[in-house]
C-alpha cells in the first residue's frame, strides 16, 4: 500500500533570502500577511499543498527597524536586528497540526485490515502501518546534509520492524498449522461480539497507538538539526539501542520459528517439554522477542526526548505548543501502550508455560537460569493441573473429604 503525500518538517538552517518588491512598511506588512496565510492554509490542508522540502522557507527583506512578531520562535536570530536590513524568516509549515494526514492515513488504513480478520488489525495491521509511516517520512526527507544521520537511521529502524515483523507473520501462518487455528479461534470469539462495525472502537485504539510508535521518529526530524555533536550522539545511541532492540527480537522470532521447525520435522508433538526452545539465547533470555521490543521501542521514544532537549538547549526555535504537546502526549501513549501489552504478553506466556511444562525438570532448570524479561503477572501461583494430579495421587484422602 502507499499513501501519497508529502510530509513536511520545521528545521531552520542557512537559507538565500528571497528579494522583495517593495521597501516602505506597508508593502512588507502585505507580504508577510501573505507568507502567513500561505502557512495556515498549508497546515489546514494536511500538508500537501506546496511543494517543498524539509527545511524550506520564505525569507523577506525590509527596511527600516525590526518587525516585532507575536511569535519569537519563527523569527532569524537578533544579531539581523543591527544591520538596516531586517531578514524575517518564516518556516513554511510551522503552523502544522502534531501530525500530517499522510502519517495518519499510514496508521489508520492498514488497520482496518482488522474489519476482514480480527487478528489481523493487530498482526499483519501493525506491522504495515510503523513501516508505511517510515517509508513516507523517508520518501519525503530532506537531503543528507539537512537531516541528521541520526534522524534517518531512526525511520530505517521502524521500516524495517515493520517489513520484518509482515515476513515473519506470513511465513508463521502458511507454515505452522497451529497458527492458523490460532487465528480462526480469535475471529469466531470476534464474531461472537456483535458485527464487524464493532470492531471499530478496537480498530481505532489500534491506529491511535501505531500513531504514537511513530511519532518519535517525526520529532527527531523536526528538533535534531542545528543542535550540538554531542546531542546528536546521544540521540544517535538511543537510535542505536533501537535497532539493536529490533534485531534481537527478529533473532529470537527466527531462532524459537527455525528450532520448532526441526522437532515438528523429528516427530516431537506439540505442547510437550521437549517442544520448548531453551537452547542458544533462550539460555539467557526466555522471551527475546517480546523483551527486544520492549527495549526497541523505549529507546526510539528516548531520542525524541533527547532530540527535543536538545533543539532547546541550542537555542534553537521550538515548535508551536499545540504541535510538541501532541507529539508528546502520543509518544507517551505510544511508548506506555506498547509496554503494557508486551509485559501482558510476556506474563501470559510465563503462565502458560508454567501451566504446561511447571513439572518438567527441563522447564525448572531452564527458569531458574534465564531471566523472563520484563512482564506483568509472572508465572503465577501453583497451576489447576497440578493441584488436580496432587488429589489422583491421594485417592484416600479425597475419598474422606
Amino acid at each position: 500500500m502507499s499513501v501519497p503525500s508529502l510530509v513536511t518538517m520545521h528545521e531552520q538552517h542557512r537559507h538565500s533570502p528571497s528579494t522583495a518588491t517593495g521597501r516602505d512598511g506597508p508593502a512588507a506588512s502585505r507580504i508577510l500577511a501573505l507568507s502567513v496565510l500561505l502557512a495556515t492554509l498549508h497546515a489546514s490542508s494536511g500538508l500537501s499543498t506546496l511543494p517543498y522540502r524539509a527545511g524550506s522557507s520564505l525569507t523577506i527583506k525590509t527596511t527600516g527597524p525590526r518587525l516585532s512578531p507575536s511569535r519569537p520562535a519563527p523569527f532569524a536570530p537578533d544579531t539581523q536586528s543591527r544591520t538596516s536590513l531586517a531578514a524575517v524568516t518564516l518556516p513554511v509549515g510551522l503552523l502544522s497540526a502534531p501530525l500530517p494526514i499522510s502519517i495518519c492515513a499510514a496508521c489508520l488504513l492498514p488497520t482496518t485490515i482488522g474489519y476482514y480478520r480480527s487478528e489481523y488489525g493487530v498482526s499483519y495491521g501493525y506491522g504495515m502501518a510503523v513501516g508505511i509511516s517510515a517509508i513516507i517520512l523517508l520518501r519525503h526527507a530532506s537531503t543528507p546534509a539537512n537531516l541528521p544521520a541520526a534522524a534517518v537511521w531512526h525511520a530505517f529502524a521502524l521500516a524495517f520492524y515493520g517489513a520484518r515483523l509482515c515476513v515473519f507473520l506470513a511465513y508463521r501462518e502458511i507454515n505452522v498449522e497451529r497458527f492458523q487455528k490460532m487465528r480462526e479461534r480469535i475471529e469466531e470469539r470476534a464474531k461472537t461480539r456483535g458485527g464487524r462495525l464493532a470492531r471499530t472502537p478496537f480498530i481505532m485504539s489500534c491506529a491511535l497507538l501505531y500513531a504514537g510508535l511513530v511519532a518519535p521518529v517525526v520529532l527527531t526530524r523536526m528538533c535534531l538539526s542545528g543542535t550540538g555533536v554531542w546531542w546528536n550522539r546521544a540521540v544517535g545511541a538511543c537510535v542505536g539501542m533501537t535497532w539493536a532492540g529490533f534485531l534481537f527480537a527478529a533473532f529470537g522470532d527466527t531462532a524459537k520459528s527455525v528450532a520448532k521447525a526441526s522437532r515438528r520435522r523429528d516427530g516431537v508433538p506439540e505442547d510437550t517439554p521437549e517442544m520448548l526452545v531453551t537452547e542458544g539465547v533462550f539460555s539467557v533470555v526466555r522471551h527475546p522477542n517480546y523483551t527486544g521490543e520492549a527495549i526497541g521501542w523505549t529507546a526510539s521514544a528516548a531520542a525524541a526526548f533527547i532530540a527535543i532537549a536538545a533543539r532547546s538547549a541550542a537555542g534553537c526555535p521550538l515548535l508551536p505548543r499545540m504541535t510538541l504537546g501532541g507529539l508528546l502526549m502520543l509518544c507517551g501513549v505510544g511508548v506506555a501502550g506498547i509496554n503494557f501489552i508486551l509485559a501482558n504478553a510476556t506474563g501470559g506466556l510465563e503462565r502458560r508455560h508454567m501451566e504446561m511444562y511447571g513439572e518438567s525438570p527441563k522447564y525448572e532448570k531452564w527458569v531458574k537460569s534465564s531471566w523472563g524479561g520484563f512482564s506483568i503477572g509472572g508465572r503465577g501461583k501453583v497451576t489447576k493441573s497440578k493441584e488436580l494430579k496432587e488429589k489422583e495421587e491421594k485417592p484416600e484422602e479425597d475419598f474422606m473429604i
